[in-house]
């Protein structure tokens, strides 16, 4: 039969392919609102009962004041945690991340996810839990508001293209924004007509927003500040500490200048984790973490990479 008769019927499937999936997508979008909805529900009564019991022991005496002051930052902290994978280039740190986002299969042993092994799990259901900054990003040749949805598309036509603006703003995407010509409208394409370019470390800024976007309740950020210089480096990581609320972040860096903000840090060699703890721990320890100078007299850029002093 002559493909040119085949118009009608090849349209009539498509638009069935596509109300079929335009179904499905509703159906998930559906289940993660009150899956989540649930989970914000509980939450809120937890720490809702923590603070009543927080009362109550202030009232019967059995707390003291000072000590209810370091409660209160603790439990409104307790949302979301940074975890930190510290290691010297070529030690596995970024092929641990991929594991544990799905993207990798384990050799031997298994990933969970609250305790469900993710070898159990449709591998799409997993992609759409995760946001990743990751070191090589894309420069789509889209506006810069495009730039920043990309990652999560649906959302713009549900939340308005103002919906853009925290994401541009928690990680300082916002100022190179501003200064374009036509701000979030702005092509972001040097090689057409009207386009700009920015410099790599703007384009970093957008790929940090394009991954706060998402509202992942998952954050992978792989050498997330390699293009950054050391003031917006450190603004990074202190946005990265504010974004684990209701997250959990799992940092990958040889540059130990975010580290600080960890809730634990893992010290990879060779693919193994050598020690583990906070940043005041592992410098209390000593070894290869502490033999690390997190920056040199009299200068305020970091100058710390993973590296071991002496054989």
């Amino acid at each position: 039969m002559p493909s040119f008769v085949l118009g009608d019927f090849l349209l009539d499937e498509y638009t069935a392919i596509a109300l079929e999936q335009e179904a499905e997508q509703v159906r998930v979008g559906r289940r993660q609102a009150m899956f989540r909805l649930t989970g914000d529900a509980l939450a809120g009564t937890v720490i809702a009962a923590v603070y009543v019991a927080l009362v109550l022991l202030l009232d019967a005496g059995l707390m003291p004041l000072v000590a209810s002051g370091t409660a209160v930052p603790a439990i409104r902290t307790g949302r979301g945690e940074v975890v930190a994978l510290v290691a010297e280039n070529g030690s596995g740190k970024s092929t641990l991340s991929k594991v544990l986002a799905g993207l990798y299969d384990p050799d031997s042993g298994r990933v969970t996810w609250d305790d469900v092994d993710l070898a159990e799990v449709d591998p799409d259901n997993i992609r759409e839990q995760i946001a990743i900054i990751s070191q090589e990003y894309t420069q789509w040749p889209m506006s810069a508001r495009l730039n920043i949805v990309v990652g999560r598309i649906r959302r713009l036509g549900k939340d308005g293209p103002d919906s853009v603006v925290p994401a541009a703003r928690a990680t300082e995407a916002d100022t190179a924004i501003s200064e374009l010509p036509n701000g979030y409208d702005t092509l972001l394409a040097r090689q057409y007509n009207a386009g700009h370019d920015l410099s790599g470390g703007q384009w970093q800024r957008i790929a940090c927003a394009r991954a706060v976007y998402r509202e992942a309740p998952i954050l992978i950020g792989d050498e997330p500040s390699t293009a950054l210089d050391a003031r917006a480096e450190s603004q990074l990581f202190s946005s990265i500490r504010d974004l684990a609320e209701g997250r959990t972040v799992l940092l990958i860096t040889h540059r130990l200048a975010g580290v600080r903000h960890a809730d634990r840090v893992y010290v990879l060699e060779r693919g193994r984790i050598l020690d583990e703890g906070t940043h005041e721990q592992l410098m209390t320890r000593g070894g290869l973490y502490a033999s690390c100078s997190i920056s040199r007299p009299g200068s305020t850029r970091p100058e710390c990479r993973l590296t071991r002093l002496g054989p």
